[in-house]
């Protein structure tokens, strides 16, 4: 038997099997079923897919307001910059907040590549998805949210002091 703070030499760690492939074989997986995020706040956990723009756009389900982005994003790649500045532009018009949120929805609906129903996601949560699937694929499958870092240790990775409290 081990102490609580060390690890067992039997017990393999867990390791991803999707963190030891190829570049090659990442973007493989994100095209076919997509790839598994956690989204920074709730940490949900969600398999998504790049959005190419052309796809959007032969779909027919792309609102008249996304493609102006959607084209740009064809000729060039669009920044994090472009992205977002789109997605913080507003207007005091309740049917083009309308159209804007249908946008966001048809961007992330094409994204969603699991069971997530696209109507339990926050508006935050759709436009961090809408902002990382309109980036570059190789991104996609590269990027990790880690979380906040804890501000405490662990009681258990705190080695026990012999010496008694003043």
């Amino acid at each position: 038997m081990t102490a609580s703070n060390e690890v067992d030499p039997k017990v393999e760690p867990e390791v991803d099997p999707e963190e030891s492939l190829s570049f090659i074989e990442r973007l493989a997986i994100m095209h076919e079923k997509g790839w598994k995020q956690v989204m920074p706040g709730t940490g949900r956990e969600i398999r998504l897919c790049a959005v190419e723009p052309a796809s959007l756009l032969r779909s027919g389900n792309c609102p008249d307001i996304l493609t102006p982005l959607m084209l740009r994003a064809i000729y060039d790649d669009l920044s994090d910059e472009e992205v977002r500045h789109w997605l913080e532009s507003s207007s005091d018009d309740v049917e083009q907040a309308v159209k804007y949120a249908d946008s966001i929805d048809a961007v992330v609906g094409a994204a969603i590549a699991d069971d997530t129903p696209l109507g339990n996601l926050t508006l935050r949560e759709k436009k961090w998805i809408f902002r990382l699937v309109l980036g570059a694929a190789e991104a996609l499958v590269f990027f990790r949210y880690e979380g906040p870092t804890p501000v405490v240790e662990s009681l258990a990775k705190i080695e026990p002091s012999s010496e008694p409290a003043e």
